[in-house]
């Protein structure tokens, strides 16, 4: 059987359902209960994945093994989160850290892609009073950096060059013309290519490595989040790591019955069978509001492929389009389409634990379902399956296995669809022709 003659509608019985089942892990509980998926499109897929050893190909990334085909490299952000490996950021012993950072005005951050967005959730996530502690500059506006450095003195800051390759044009330019190159002891690189920054004149003590065989949306494991080290310690840091290795080695072990797998299956039966091209991402914790954002990138930019493994042209759906936002904005924003609109969505929504306002939007979901006003049509409601992810607090532990579950669904999807998540070449495109538009 290939996919396509799974991705066939009306071949499944609508009222045959599974997974009325929640998965509760130490740190996060996933309820499944309100989705439905059918139990033979279930059993199709998972023949599907068995014939296709699909989980034997994750153990292959997760080992190592050369399995970004078009460029030749290994997937190594795993590796942040194996024992055997140094579960630390050694923060140099430097001026500004070796003193805690007591003294520093502001820590000014340049990055933009996974060099923002994995670094700025982190602080919003975990990180205490951050918007105060940390600016990020995430372009070449200028407008920008007038609006977020006004008042601010360079002098009294640390600055932070966040590029896998030292030559990202947005950072490189936005620190150059903000900084005019004249604060260069009190500036750290976070880089795959370290005599670069040395030869643009970061001292050598202030460079952090970042393997060359991680990708940017994947690189929240390493160097690029040492913020939660210097503001908030190792220990939390490891924590976090802790908390994605969970839920790593909860899919080695369990396979297709792991929360990342079931959550992939959801995925593709919305994307592929019913043909809803949107997963909505529904956040209730201020501090998690711009996860969205995170998820978006780690899934669009990993799985936004037309071409197999192969080089084959694909005559199915990949990535849907990921969206979302903050529950109690989405609640007097769209949520009004979820509820009565002629859209449905592949739908999350993430909480903490003991947030009753959150319970009261799901219930509101739920009774959803039971609305049906004849006589007065306009009040009518329509059912729609969701998925809750319940994490039981805002902790390292709990970030890093929410995170862990967004990247290893993401892979499984990759899989699946037979494309590589891993390279980025119209990213790349993107890099070159801007560079030759201005060489020009």
């Amino acid at each position: 059987m290939n996919l396509k003659d799974i991705f066939i509608l009306n071949k499944y019985d609508p009222s045959s359902h599974l997974w009325r089942e929640k998965i509760t892990t130490e740190y996060i509980s996933v309820d499944f209960q309100h989705q439905r998926l059918p139990q033979d499109f279930i059993n199709d897929i998972q023949d599907y994945c068995q014939n296709k050893n699909i989980l034997k190909k994750y153990k292959d990334i997760y080992d190592g093994k050369i399995t970004n085909l078009s460029e030749k490299k290994s997937v190594s952000h795993f590796n942040y989160r194996k024992k055997k490996f140094s579960n630390k950021i050694n923060l140099p012993d430097t001026l500004p850290f070796k003193r805690g950072l007591a003294g520093v005005e502001k820590v000014i951050f340049f990055g933009i892609g996974g060099s923002y967005l994995g670094p700025s959730l982190i602080g919003e996530s975990l990180i205490d009073n951050y918007s105060k502690k940390v600016i990020h500059i995430t372009g070449s506006d200028k407008q920008e950096f007038e609006e977020k450095l006004f008042g601010v003195d360079l002098k009294n800051c640390l600055l932070i060059i966040a590029s896998k390759s030292f030559s990202t044009l947005e950072t490189i330019s936005a620190y150059e013309y903000i900084t005019e190159r004249k604060f260069l002891d009190s500036t750290i690189a976070i880089t795959s290519h370290e005599k670069k920054a040395i030869d643009y004149g970061v001292p050598e003590e202030n460079i952090f490595h970042l393997d060359k065989n991680t990708g940017g949306r994947f690189s929240i494991w390493g160097a690029i989040s040492l913020m939660l080290s210097a503001l908030e310690g190792d220990r939390a840091y490891k924590q976090f790591i802790q908390g994605g290795a969970l839920i790593d080695n909860q899919m080695l072990s369990k396979g297709m019955s792991s929360i990342p797998f079931k959550m992939a299956l959801q995925d593709i039966f919305y994307n592929n069978v019913l043909n809803k091209e949107t997963e909505l991402v529904l956040n209730y914790d201020w501090k998690l509001r711009n996860f969205y954002k995170y998820a978006q990138q780690l899934e669009m930019e990993s799985n936004g492929k037309s071409v197999s493994q192969s080089g084959d042209m694909l005559d199915y759906q990949t990535s849907q389009i990921v969206w979302g936002g903050f529950g109690p904005e989405a609640q007097h924003s769209f949520l009004q389409s979820l509820y009565q609109g002629t859209k449905i969505f592949n739908t999350n929504i993430i909480c903490t634990q003991g947030k009753e306002l959150n319970h009261t939007q799901f219930k509101a979901l739920v009774e959803s379902l039971k609305n049906n006003e004849k006589s007065q049509p306009h009040k009518n409601t329509f059912s729609r399956g969701f998925t809750t992810l319940e994490l039981k607090d805002l902790s390292p532990h709990s970030i890093g296995s929410l995170i862990a579950i967004w990247e290893n669904k993401t892979i499984i999807k990759g899989l699946i669809w037979d494309i590589n998540s891993f390279d980025q070449w119209g990213v790349e495109l993107g890099k070159r022709n801007t560079q030759k538009f201005l060489s020009e």
